[in-house]
């Protein structure tokens, strides 16, 4: 008999069903995991504060390599996230720091592409203590990319610059 270890892995999900997903996961006694993110959103009669995927298009779950095909097949669930041709493992470390960030006050852009090069630092403090990350502004705050090899993403983080220090 062949044992399969569970480990944490990364499912695509339609768009805007992350939560239904993670509820049938949760349902079905699967360990899932949906990082949420407060954000403000203003209609024209009122702002309302809601919680929105950390990283839309995704859910992470702990779970065997087995049990992957049967996962892919529930509704909404797209495909499993792959680095070439095998199954990505999302490490224990990585599900934490993007636990704090969910849980923290951070600003949150999921958009990367307008980050221009420049002085490289290491982040003393928060969640991503020990990282290297590129400044972009010059203000009192910081943008730095921050980026998931285990399933090829990237978003900025806002945090003070007291928190850097110059590699």
């Amino acid at each position: 008999m062949i044992f399969f270890p569970k480990l944490w892995h990364a499912f695509y999900c339609r768009s805007r069903s992350e939560k239904r997903v993670n509820d049938l996961f949760l349902q079905d006694g699967y360990d899932a995991y949906l990082p949420l993110r407060n954000e403000v959103r203003k209609w024209c009669d009122r702002k309302k504060k809601v919680k929105l995927p950390l990283l839309p298009g995704y859910i992470f779950v702990r779970c065997s390599r087995k049990d992957i095909q049967s996962l892919v097949k529930y509704p909404h669930v797209v495909a499993a996230v792959k680095n070439l041709t095998e199954y990505a493992v999302i490490t224990q470390d990585e599900i934490d720091r993007l636990n704090l960030v969910a849980n923290g006050n951070y600003e949150v852009d999921l958009d990367c592409k307008h980050f221009a090069k420049g002085d490289s630092v290491i982040i003393k403090a928060g969640p991503f203590k020990g990282c290297e990350a590129i400044i972009s502004d010059k203000n009192k705050t910081a943008k730095i990319c921050v980026h998931l090899a285990s399933i090829n993403v990237n978003f900025t983080l806002t945090i003070h610059k007291s928190q850097l220090e110059f590699v």
